[in-house]
């Protein structure tokens, strides 16, 4: 008899307290069914959660393609230097093998018994180099017209300034001298070493006056090492 009246004490306790929770859990879902911010809270972190996200792939894809078109602008660049130095070699040999037909034309056309047709080629010869050069020069001209161009892009893409005066300089096509002609008094072998010398002489100095380009292209190169960092 005691012991049901413990056991029915027991599940009275037990009971209590679950109905007790039931009460509290119906009380939960009335205040959260009562405040329509809940909801609305939820949705609009959500919203900006996925807004920011959007905003920072754009944002890091846009750097990645202005870093992308920066290099590209460096590459271009460097390309067209280097076309340009080959064109600058190419012009010398034009110029001085214009010089050196010249001098044989002379040379055989001054004999008393020079080959007219042989010296009228000689001639011709000298006139052909001489208009390859003009050609060649005009090609340098583009090319630094370019090589501007895409040095001023470089330098809106990637906000920073540097001097190109020197480049201004050459592409006035002032700085392009005139090659040596050669002494009829020289002999036809001493004339053919004149030419080479000449050409090398006439090389290397169009050569150093690309000099101010290798140091705006090491500037970008500089820069271009600054992007990832």
């Amino acid at each position: 008899m005691i012991f049901l009246q413990i056991l029915t004490a027991a599940d009275s306790t037990i009971i209590s307290k679950i109905d007790a929770i039931a009460k509290s859990m119906v009380e939960l879902k009335k205040e959260v069914a009562l405040s329509p911010w809940v909801p609305f809270l939820t949705a609009l972190l959500g919203g900006i959660l996925v807004i920011l996200g959007q905003y920072f792939e754009r944002r890091s894809n846009r750097k990645q393609a202005k870093q992308k078109d920066i290099i590209e602008s460096f590459t271009n660049c460097e390309l067209l230097l280097f076309s340009l130095k080959s064109l600058v070699k190419e012009f010398s040999g034009y110029k001085n093998l214009s010089m050196y037909w010249h001098y044989s034309h002379i040379m055989e056309d001054g004999k008393h018994d020079g080959d007219k047709a042989l010296s009228k080629k000689y001639y011709d010869n000298s006139l052909t180099q001489s208009t390859a050069a003009i050609e060649c020069k005009s090609k340098i001209g583009a090319l630094l017209a370019q090589y501007y161009s895409g040095v001023s892009k470089f330098q809106t893409l990637s906000q920073n300034k540097f001097d190109v005066a020197e480049l201004k300089n050459l592409q006035s096509g002032e700085l392009f001298e005139a090659a040596a002609a050669i002494e009829k008094s020289k002999t036809p072998a001493q004339a053919l070493e004149i030419f080479h010398a000449n050409h090398l002489a006439l090389s290397n100095k169009y050569l150093s006056l690309l000099a101010p380009l290798d140091k705006i292209n090491n500037t970008m190169d500089s820069i271009c090492q600054t992007l990832n960092k």
